[in-house]
């Protein structure tokens, strides 16, 4: 009876030794990775690199490149995939923010090239504010996340407090694709805050498409007239957002360029300019319109032969 009670107990030692193996096995080979990052010109690396999702990114984009030389690699990150997806999941407008960031040095290098007569000036696009009035209508003038006080050149996303997903507000405007003036095509279009920070951007795809066809691109012939011509849109739509409290002002520039297919071949940098609206301040509560009051009918008494 010792010799099976002593026989059990080799047995449970053997299997609490496979599953310590198994826990030794499935060790984290990317737990204490140096903190500093190596030099890519990946944007995706470079702005999840930051954040709350920092930690587990790092992971992904580590184990993508040690297995990125081996057939069906990216199978081995799998279980490194998802706890980064679920972090973006939980911080998907704070992402947007650190994502935006990431054009402001492109914007500085777009406008750097153009002078000031190079920048004439457009009216303020139409935009539909209401959901903006709606959220001022629930929340009131007051609604704050951000830290107050810091300097403006502090990036969007690094205003709130850690942890926090921001609130933001999603509107759009429309911008023509042909400048009326010049027949220039729009290439690029953003906007700004009144700290000069991005809030919207958007590349006009139909520039793209353009561009393209001027190179001759999916085995078109680029010197058959009847082949470079493409039907654009009307208008481009530019998405931005508001942050309650903190955007006060917006201004939104448009980055026009000649048609790419009718342009000289030969050139390094096409023709163009970049179109800029005014400073426009943003709706406050007196703009929410006011419910107009119902007048009270006044209620008239019939008066008969008798009381007359």
């Amino acid at each position: 009876e010792e010799a099976v009670v002593d026989g059990d107990k080799v047995e449970k030692a053997e299997e609490e030794a496979v599953v310590d193996g198994g826990k030794a096995e499935k060790e984290d080979p990317y737990e204490n990775l140096p903190e500093e990052d190596e030099p890519t010109d990946c944007s995706m690396c470079n702005t999840f690199r930051q954040g709350p999702c920092r930690t587990p990114w790092r992971k992904l984009e580590r184990c993508f490149k040690d297995h990125e030389d081996e057939e069906n690699g990216a199978v081995k990150c799998v279980d490194y995939f998802m706890p980064h997806q679920e972090c973006l999941m939980n911080y998907t407008n704070l992402y947007m923010l650190v994502g935006n960031e990431m054009k402001q040095e492109l914007i500085k290098d777009v406008e750097i090239a153009f002078d000031e007569d190079e920048k004439p000036a457009m009216p303020m696009p139409e935009i539909d504010w209401s959901l903006y009035l709606e959220f001022l209508q629930e929340n009131g003038p007051t609604f704050r996340q951000t830290e107050p006080n810091l300097d403006k050149s502090t990036p969007l996303w690094k205003r709130f407090p850690p942890d926090t997903e921001p609130v933001l507000i999603s509107l759009d405007t429309h911008l023509p694709s042909v400048d009326k003036k010049s027949g220039w095509i729009l290439k690029v279009a953003y906007v700004l805050d009144q700290d000069e920070k991005v809030i919207g951007f958007q590349y006009s795809e139909g520039y793209g498409n353009l561009l393209k066809l001027s190179k001759g691109s999916d085995n078109e012939d680029s010197t058959d007239p009847e082949k470079k011509k493409l039907t654009l849109d009307e208008s481009v739509k530019l998405g931005f957002f508001v942050i309650p409290s903190e955007t006060k002002h917006i201004q939104i520039k448009a980055y026009y360029a000649e048609n790419p297919v009718d342009a000289n071949p030969e050139k390094d940098i096409l023709d163009g300019c970049i179109k800029e609206s005014p400073l426009h301040a943003i709706p406050t509560m007196s703009d929410i319109p006011k419910k107009k009051k119902k007048r009270k009918e006044t209620a008239v008494t019939a008066t008969t032969e008798e009381e007359a």
